[in-house]
């Protein structure tokens, strides 16, 4: 228990940094998540943090963005794979993920962009180790 409160303190500090380095004015893109059996410490920790998150923006709008409309937005089907969302993202911006977390998290940015029609210059897109 701990080592999530040490965690939690540095994800804090974290955000502390990007709030005051960005305007005020922002909107959260939060991924939706289902809790799996087989995955019952990981899918507790994912729950924790998405209460963190929530308390902490509380002030800012909030989008909570299900993993089947995240996936239709980038294959065109809601029920794709996370492999395709990936190869899909990989071939569009010539990068290669080292994780599945670097994936869904380009995924949502990914939403973002497509459904508020931004658009970027993908030759500029760096994923760095985590």
């Amino acid at each position: 228990m701990e080592k999530q409160i040490e965690k939690f303190i540095l994800i804090k500090e974290m955000l502390d940094d990007f709030t005051t380095s960005f305007s005020p004015d922002f909107s959260l893109y939060i991924e939706g998540i289902f809790i799996k059996p087989a995955f019952l410490h990981s899918s507790e920790m994912l729950l924790k943090l998405h209460g963190f998150l929530i308390l902490y923006f509380i002030k800012h709008k909030i989008h909570f963005v299900p993993p089947t409309i995240i996936k239709k937005a980038i294959t065109g089907k809601g029920n794709s794979s996370k492999e395709d969302v990936r190869k899909k993202l990989e071939e569009k911006y010539h990068i290669v993920f080292q994780n599945n977390d670097q994936s869904d998290a380009f995924a949502l940015m990914e939403y973002y962009l497509l459904s508020n029609k931004v658009q970027v210059d993908n030759r500029n897109i760096d994923v760095r180790k985590t």
